[in-house]
Protein backbone atom coordinates (compact mmCIF):
# COMPACT_ATOMS: atom_id res chain seq x y z
CA UNK A 1 0.00 0.00 0.00
CA UNK A 2 1.35 3.48 -0.76
CA UNK A 3 1.76 6.08 1.91
CA UNK A 4 -1.63 7.87 3.35
CA UNK A 5 -1.60 11.14 3.30
CA UNK A 6 -4.38 13.14 5.73
CA UNK A 7 -5.73 14.78 2.45
CA UNK A 8 -5.93 10.63 0.87
CA UNK A 9 -7.61 9.36 4.44
CA UNK A 10 -10.33 12.27 4.60
CA UNK A 11 -10.98 11.52 0.95
CA UNK A 12 -11.11 7.90 1.67
CA UNK A 13 -13.40 8.35 4.59
CA UNK A 14 -15.46 11.32 2.35
CA UNK A 15 -15.92 8.03 -0.40
CA UNK A 16 -16.84 5.89 2.22
CA UNK A 17 -19.18 7.56 4.61
CA UNK A 18 -21.31 10.80 5.14
CA UNK A 19 -19.57 12.97 6.72
CA UNK A 20 -21.17 15.85 8.96
CA UNK A 21 -18.12 18.00 8.69
CA UNK A 22 -14.65 18.14 7.79
CA UNK A 23 -11.24 20.08 7.70
CA UNK A 24 -8.18 19.96 6.50
CA UNK A 25 -6.98 17.27 9.27
CA UNK A 26 -10.21 16.18 10.74
CA UNK A 27 -13.56 14.86 9.80
CA UNK A 28 -16.97 14.13 11.55
CA UNK A 29 -19.24 11.40 11.14
CA UNK A 30 -22.33 9.83 13.09
CA UNK A 31 -22.77 5.62 13.01
CA UNK A 32 -26.12 4.10 13.57
CA UNK A 33 -25.67 1.28 15.91
CA UNK A 34 -27.94 -1.06 17.45
CA UNK A 35 -26.36 -1.79 21.09
CA UNK A 36 -28.44 -5.11 23.07
CA UNK A 37 -31.49 -4.33 20.67
CA UNK A 38 -31.77 -0.72 21.18
CA UNK A 39 -31.04 2.04 17.99
CA UNK A 40 -28.55 4.87 18.90
CA UNK A 41 -26.73 7.36 16.77
CA UNK A 42 -22.94 7.62 17.73
CA UNK A 43 -21.12 11.14 17.31
CA UNK A 44 -16.95 10.63 16.35
CA UNK A 45 -14.68 12.90 14.98
CA UNK A 46 -11.05 11.81 13.90
CA UNK A 47 -8.41 13.92 13.59
CA UNK A 48 -5.38 12.96 11.46
CA UNK A 49 -2.25 14.46 11.50
CA UNK A 50 0.87 13.50 9.33
CA UNK A 51 4.31 12.98 11.13
CA UNK A 52 7.53 12.26 9.58
CA UNK A 53 7.37 8.52 9.36
CA UNK A 54 3.35 8.45 8.92
CA UNK A 55 0.59 9.11 10.40
CA UNK A 56 -1.06 9.48 13.85
CA UNK A 57 -5.04 9.45 13.90
CA UNK A 58 -7.19 10.22 16.88
CA UNK A 59 -10.37 8.60 17.27
CA UNK A 60 -12.55 10.68 19.72
CA UNK A 61 -16.03 9.56 20.28
CA UNK A 62 -18.43 11.11 22.41
CA UNK A 63 -19.95 8.61 25.21
CA UNK A 64 -23.50 10.34 25.50
CA UNK A 65 -24.95 10.41 28.49
CA UNK A 66 -27.52 13.41 30.18
CA UNK A 67 -25.60 13.46 34.08
CA UNK A 68 -21.97 12.25 33.63
CA UNK A 69 -20.89 13.26 37.04
CA UNK A 70 -23.88 11.11 38.22
CA UNK A 71 -21.81 8.06 36.78
CA UNK A 72 -19.61 5.62 38.49
CA UNK A 73 -17.10 5.65 35.60
CA UNK A 74 -14.72 3.65 37.33
CA UNK A 75 -17.19 0.14 37.35
CA UNK A 76 -17.69 0.51 33.76
CA UNK A 77 -15.15 -1.70 31.96
CA UNK A 78 -13.61 -0.06 28.81
CA UNK A 79 -12.48 -2.89 26.12
CA UNK A 80 -11.60 -0.31 23.58
CA UNK A 81 -9.44 3.12 23.91
CA UNK A 82 -9.15 5.47 26.83
CA UNK A 83 -12.01 7.36 28.98
CA UNK A 84 -11.79 10.59 29.27
CA UNK A 85 -12.93 13.62 29.96
CA UNK A 86 -13.06 16.79 27.32
CA UNK A 87 -14.93 20.38 29.06
CA UNK A 88 -16.95 17.86 31.47
CA UNK A 89 -18.28 15.24 28.69
CA UNK A 90 -17.40 11.24 28.66
CA UNK A 91 -15.39 10.49 25.61
CA UNK A 92 -13.60 7.35 24.27
CA UNK A 93 -10.34 8.00 22.84
CA UNK A 94 -7.98 5.77 20.30
CA UNK A 95 -5.11 6.76 18.98
CA UNK A 96 -3.97 4.54 15.62
CA UNK A 97 -0.40 5.50 14.19
CA UNK A 98 1.16 3.79 11.46
CA UNK A 99 3.75 4.64 8.84
CA UNK A 100 1.34 1.99 6.04
CA UNK A 101 -1.98 2.65 7.50
CA UNK A 102 -5.01 0.14 5.76
CA UNK A 103 -7.94 2.19 5.26
CA UNK A 104 -10.00 -0.45 6.11
CA UNK A 105 -7.97 -1.13 9.43
CA UNK A 106 -8.30 2.32 10.56
CA UNK A 107 -12.51 1.78 9.37
CA UNK A 108 -12.82 -1.05 11.82
CA UNK A 109 -11.10 0.35 14.48
CA UNK A 110 -13.10 4.04 13.90
CA UNK A 111 -16.71 1.46 14.39
CA UNK A 112 -15.28 -0.64 17.12
CA UNK A 113 -14.80 3.12 19.55
CA UNK A 114 -18.43 4.00 18.41
CA UNK A 115 -19.96 0.70 19.34
CA UNK A 116 -17.80 0.67 22.46
CA UNK A 117 -18.74 4.10 23.24
CA UNK A 118 -22.18 3.90 22.99
CA UNK A 119 -22.32 0.55 24.99
CA UNK A 120 -20.81 3.05 27.89
CA UNK A 121 -23.55 5.48 27.29
CA UNK A 122 -25.99 2.60 27.53
CA UNK A 123 -24.61 1.24 30.70
CA UNK A 124 -24.05 4.94 31.81
CA UNK A 125 -27.90 5.08 31.60
CA UNK A 126 -28.74 2.71 33.21
CA UNK A 127 -26.32 3.28 36.26
CA UNK A 128 -27.55 6.76 36.80
CA UNK A 129 -31.37 5.54 36.52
Amino acid sequence: MTRFTARAVIAHLAERFTLSGSGSNWVELWWKLTVDGERCVQHQVVYIDELDDGLSVLIDTDVHCLDPERVDWDVLAVSVGALGFDGGRPVLWQPVIGKDLDPAHLERVMQAVAYEAAQLARHARLAAA
